[in-house]
């Protein structure tokens, strides 16, 4: 900086040097609010997420818990532990495709509205909507799986007495 002060009073002492920056610091104060505003929507994302998640796995273990006669007597008559767990992920698959597609529509509405606040961001980024789409399906089937599992293993005695 001293440099610069002294090459620039050299060249006209009058002239005055209060503060100067680099451009590339120039460039980074620029795109400081398109930095938060896509910080603060990934925060709100893994934050959906979460909730969504936790949301899938409070419904499924009550639905599980409302229905445990029924998987002790699926058991009981022989269906094979799989398949109760097939049975329970099927139920979360249909209630995770349902918000998918609410959300991909929700989405495609809103993406132009995000777009024009970022830059180098499009509406309708077909990788990115891809990954969404698998990264929920996945939290989805996991947030499902645990309540399956508990459904598979029910002892038939157990769940059939009154």
């Amino acid at each position: 900086q001293r440099d610069v002060r002294t090459l620039v009073s050299g060249i006209d002492p009058g002239l005055p040097v209060s503060a100067f920056r680099t451009q590339s610091d120039d460039m980074m104060a620029q795109a400081l609010r398109e930095r938060v505003f896509a910080r603060l929507l990934t925060g709100f994302g893994l934050f959906g997420l979460l909730l969504s998640c936790i949301g899938l796995y409070g419904l499924m273990s009550f639905t599980v818990s409302q229905r445990i006669s029924e998987m002790g007597v699926r058991l009981a008559l022989g269906a094979a532990p799989p398949s109760i767990v097939v049975l329970v992920l099927r139920q979360a698959a249909a209630l995770a495709g349902l918000g998918l597609a609410i959300g991909l529509v929700a989405a495609l509405q809103v993406g132009p509205l995000v777009e024009s606040m970022l830059y180098g961001v499009e509406s309708d980024d077909g990788v990115t909507l891809v990954v969404a789409v698998v990264l929920m399906f996945g939290v989805a089937l996991l947030a499902g799986g645990i309540p399956a599992r508990r459904a598979s293993r029910v002892d038939p005695m157990v769940s059939l007495q009154p």
